[in-house]
């Protein structure tokens, strides 16, 4: 199966209407319920050890046939949720345990009351069908996404957001 082509946010070619969430910086789950009028529901989808795609294992400098902590969530906020996927490394659960017990609480949320985290640069990538995210995200019509990696003291994790498509 291909695998999305990432690109740094700040240069990439955005759709207009979904160029502000897909840049955003802070916390997306915040930024989304602004853009919506009302704070989203989480969805918890899954939450289990499983093996990151090869994009997750390159993104997080991970030896082959590790395992990490793969949660999967939706988003609610509008007409179509977004979609989203955290891979957690065991050592980060190790040293912040209580990442894993996020249930359907907002990940961001403790992400961004943690001073020692550090996010790394935001990408984003156009997901075609055919793209394993793109069918995990709901398949349909193509759709943007973004991932961060960040840095919880030292240890990482990858956050990957993904919008409705634009035709709805």
């Amino acid at each position: 199966m291909p695998e999305p082509t990432w690109y740094p946010a700040a240069i990439a070619r955005l759709p207009r209407q979904q160029a502000a969430l897909l840049r955003e910086t802070g916390s997306f789950t915040r930024a989304l319920g602004r853009a919506c009028g009302q704070p989203p529901r989480v969805r918890l989808l899954d939450q289990g050890w499983g093996r990151p795609r090869g994009e997750e294992v390159r993104a997080l400098a991970l030896a082959e046939g590790r395992f990490g902590l793969i949660r999967r969530i939706e988003l609610h906020c509008g007409v179509e949720p977004v979609f989203a996927r955290t891979v957690i490394p065991p050592e980060t659960i190790a040293a912040r345990p209580g990442l894993g017990r996020m249930g359907e609480r907002a990940l961001g949320a403790a992400l961004f009351a943690d001073p020692a985290v550090e996010r790394g640069r935001l990408e984003v990538a156009r997901l075609a069908p055919g793209m394993a995210l793109h069918a995990e995200a709901g398949g349909g019509a193509p759709r943007w996404a973004r991932r961060s990696l960040f840095r919880v003291g030292g240890k990482a994790l990858l956050v990957c957001e993904v919008l409705p498509p634009l035709d709805l």
